[in-house]
């Protein structure tokens, strides 16, 4: 199981060899268990009703950023700084790898350790890396959000729609939080509406019927993917001799492809391919012309250079 996993995850790496150490048997077949019990059991003690409250990515984005400045306004850099403190009293040394434990990876540790190190340093450009560390804050901020859709989209939700079929299932509704001025209606009386009918066992509305936002999330729901299933795929188009890109999946070697660095390495190994073979025809064309020129010459009865063991020798005659 272990080798399903990208080799930079090493938390999941580490679970999976965990497993394998403290119960003697391979991650992979505790997976494939659990599956085969989701596909013909009840995996849910009750039945489930979820809210995903969603906002359009603009305004998302804007409110997380504000958050950030209100985190800011409100102390973070004092208690980033005693924890930094206590971790220095205790003799921590951060190093890369180290940022992916504990309170280590919490999003803001980590953008503004060279704020931090600077400050203890009397570094010049302080300002400046603290400036910085709001900035990376906040687009690590985002991406984190982002990953947090793509789970509850192609995770959360398919899975959900595995147990509509069973005795115990669940069900989730998109409530629409872009305007905050309609949290009232949108929000709050929407959710005690469903609520209320959840509780009384009511026949509950098609939950990508109830707004555009909830067509657009829930109209077109994959299947979930099974771990299992998945392929690794070796990218030759952005391989090096030195590092191998390996995809797990088929949906991440698909998102591969979309990205801003494998396509840039498709049209730099085009224009590689179109100047190698503009070589290769230029190299073609002067040979035939040399070979059609030395042709013209010897019908036109001009001489050719010959070895000097084909011409005769003095005194002998011709043949």
């Amino acid at each position: 199981m272990a080798e399903n996993w990208h080799a930079n995850n090493r938390r999941k790496v580490l679970r999976s060899l965990e497993v394998l150490h403290t119960t003697g048997r391979k991650h992979s077949e505790w997976v494939r268990e659990t599956e085969m019990a989701r596909k013909h059991e009840d995996v849910l003690r009750c039945p489930s009703l979820l809210f995903w409250l969603h906002a359009d990515t603009q305004k998302l984005n804007e409110r997380l950023d504000a958050r950030v400045d209100l985190m800011v306004g409100r102390g973070m850099f004092d208690e980033l700084e005693q924890l930094g403190r206590e971790m220095r009293d205790q003799g921590v040394e951060l190093s890369q790898e180290e940022y992916t434990t504990g309170v280590k990876q919490a999003i803001g540790f980590r953008e503004f350790q060279p704020y931090f190190h600077a400050l203890h340093t009397n570094a010049p450009d302080i300002d400046a890396l603290k400036a910085a560390g709001i900035v990376d804050m906040k687009t690590s901020t985002r991406r984190y959000a982002k990953r947090q859709i793509s789970w509850l989209r192609n995770k959360l939700v398919p899975e959900c729609q595995t147990t509509l079929e069973k005795t115990r299932h669940a069900q989730v509704f998109v409530l629409d939080a872009t305007d905050l001025a309609q949290w009232t209606s949108s929000v709050r009386d929407e959710g005690l509406r469903l609520t209320r009918m959840f509780l009384a066992n009511d026949t509950l509305p098609d939950p990508a019927l109830l707004s555009p936002a909830a067509a657009e999330l829930l109209g077109d729901v994959k299947p979930p993917n099974s771990v299992l299933a998945w392929k690794r795929h070796l990218c030759h188009v952005c391989s090096t001799k030195d590092v191998q890109v390996w995809l797990n999946g088929d949906d991440e070697f698909q998102q591969h492809q979309k990205s801003r660095r494998h396509r840039r390495n498709v049209q730099w190994q085009r224009k590689n391919a179109r100047e190698e073979r503009a070589d290769r025809n230029g190299y073609a064309k002067a040979t035939h012309e040399e070979q059609t020129g030395t042709c013209e010459k010897f019908t036109q009865g001009e001489p050719t250079d010959t070895n000097d063991s084909d011409k005769p020798v003095q005194g002998e005659a011709s043949i």
